[in-house]
Formats: structure tokens, C-alpha cells, sequence
């Protein structure tokens, strides 16, 4: 039964990661395709409305990495420091 709740998740994390690339490819395309299918102002008008958005989905997605690296490490380090502490103490 574990056997089958650790393929589920890993599918599930294998999903999350193919949106996720799909979506990092759409929004790569996207200046290209506008490049090509929309004049200067139609572009300017997309970059005036779409670029503040994405800096900010940008910066919070960054702000969670850094906050969960930080987070991890300093579980380890208190959990080590926790654990030399009962070894040493008993």
C-alpha cells in the first residue's frame, strides 16, 4: 500500500513539474508570438499590463524558494544541534 501512495505522489510531482515547464515554455513564447502576430502598440500594451504582474509572481515564487532553503536548513541545524545535545547530555 506505501508502495502505491509513493507512486501517487511521485506522479503527482511529475505532473506538477510538466505544467509548470509547459507553462515556463508558454511564457517564453509569448514575446515571440506577439512579435508576430501584434503591432508596436499591442505590444507595449501587453508589456505595460502583463510585466508588473509577472515581476511580482516572479519575486513571490523566488521569495518561497529562498524562504524554504532557509527553512530546511535551519531544521537540520536544529535538529543536529538537538541531537549532539541528548548524545552528549546522556
Amino acid at each position: 500500500m506505501s508502495a502505491s501512495t509513493n507512486s501517487n505522489a511521485s506522479n503527482r510531482r511529475g505532473g506538477r513539474r510538466s505544467r509548470a515547464y509547459r507553462a515556463l515554455a508558454a511564457l517564453a513564447a509569448a514575446p515571440l508570438l506577439l512579435n508576430l502576430q501584434c503591432g508596436d502598440e499591442a505590444t507595449r500594451a501587453f508589456k505595460q499590463a502583463a510585466f508588473p504582474q509577472l515581476e511580482a509572481g516572479l519575486k513571490a515564487a523566488l521569495d518561497g524558494l529562498v524562504t524554504g532553503v532557509f527553512t530546511i536548513n535551519s531544521d537540520s541545524s536544529t535538529n543536529s544541534a538537538s541531537t549532539s545535545t541528548n548524545s552528549s547530555g546522556g
